[in-house]
């Protein structure tokens, strides 16, 4: 259906693909419609890989992306920077530290919003991360969500639904307390 949207001509502004399934062909087809504004790509999986991710990042008018990780084959470390340098807005679904290597690979110098949805599992320094949001886009970000999906780790290994809550202390929470233009901020898990 992309492919035909994009050889009719079509200007597509948003976009949004969840569900599980869909192949590299199709989720590579988000990053030929140049008017894009709004992508969202939630259960990708696979298909969701290094190549697909450059060509979204040089998309010239895209602000707001929203992007899951889950069972992506993406190191944890990029490489290089992927482009994205007018993005206002990002969302990602991954481990917090594959996010905290994902932030400085992106251009963008003025994020309004930015959400990270992580496991709990493994506990990560959400202090220092927030160090580093704030560090680089303490004069623009408006909105910032923290959401921890609960799986607790049984013996064996295999993650469950259970909540396994880990504590989030004021102190981790202090470097947001700069961010002047905050008007949103959602913690949750």
């Amino acid at each position: 259906m992309l492919h035909t949207l994009f050889c009719d001509g079509a200007e597509m502004e948003k976009i949004i693909l969840i569900g599980r399934g869909l192949s590299l062909d199709t989720v590579s087809m988000v990053a030929k419609f140049e008017h894009l504004r709004v992508l969202e790509l939630v259960g990708m999986g696979e298909a969701l890989d290094i190549d697909v991710l450059e060509r979204i990042g040089a998309l010239p008018s895209l602000v707001s992306l929203t992007l899951d990780f889950t069972e992506s084959t993406i190191v944890p470390t990029l490489e290089k920077d992927i482009g994205l340098k007018d993005l206002k807005s990002l969302t990602v679904t991954a481990p917090l530290p594959f996010t905290r290597s994902f932030l400085p690979k992106i251009s963008t110098t003025a994020l309004e919003s930015l959400g990270a949805m992580c496991p709990s599992q493994p506990p990560s320094n959400k202090k220092e991360f927030l160090e580093e949001v704030v560090e680089r886009w303490g004069e623009t970000l408006r909105r910032v969500e923290l959401v921890h999906q609960q799986v607790q780790v049984d013996a064996g290994g295999a993650g469950s639904a259970l909540p396994d809550m880990e504590l989030l202390s004021v102190d981790a929470l202090a470097p947001l307390l700069p961010l002047k233009k905050l008007t949103y901020l959602k913690l949750e898990g």
